[in-house]
């Protein structure tokens, strides 16, 4: 008993750890954001400086008229379901999402090697800019995810590299 009071302890400590940094990351990109802005009013008037070109996902569907190309920073998350995907992602500020008749492998594929991409459960691929809160439940971790109400789950084989990814994408800003 004193094991497993001592394990939901540390669950619990390491929770608390994460949430933090996550709310102190979103503080520094509100003010990062708000710099931005200011500097692109003064720039307005200046020559407008192209930005380095923001890498797009092309999911293709296994039926015909049914692609999506997004950017990646704007994926919220993917959800498996047999062989269909909802994909949830922000356009204008907003989040939508679209069903297509592809499997989580095939997209995985088309997805590469990006840093904050990281498959959190078989079913789930998150992105974890957008992710708000880390919750601690008795079957595991839970992600809270910005733009929906969906609290995607953290299976246990995967919890130790989403934590890392968390860790190692937290220490980079």
């Amino acid at each position: 008993m004193r094991n497993r009071n001592w394990y939901l302890r540390y669950q619990l400590d390491e929770v608390r750890a994460i949430n933090d940094l996550l709310e102190q990351r979103q503080i520094e990109l509100a003010e990062k954001e708000e710099i931005r802005q200011n500097a692109d009013d003064v720039e307005a008037s200046d020559e407008k400086e192209e930005k380095p070109a923001e890498p797009i996902l092309r999911l293709v569907g296994n039926v015909s008229n049914s692609t999506i190309e997004i950017p990646a920073s704007s994926m919220i998350y993917i959800e498996s379901m047999a062989n269909y995907a909802d994909i949830w992602y922000l356009d204008n500020d907003e989040p939508r999402h679209k069903m297509l008749r592809i499997t989580l492998k095939q997209i995985k594929e088309n997805i590469g090697d990006h840093p904050f991409l990281v498959q959190c459960h078989r079913a789930f691929i998150v992105n974890l800019n957008f992710v708000v809160a880390m919750l601690s439940r008795n079957s595991g971790y839970q992600l809270q995810l910005f733009g929906t109400d969906k609290l995607v789950p953290v299976s246990r084989n995967n919890a130790a590299a989403v934590k890392s990814q968390f860790m190692s994408l937290l220490s980079h800003c």
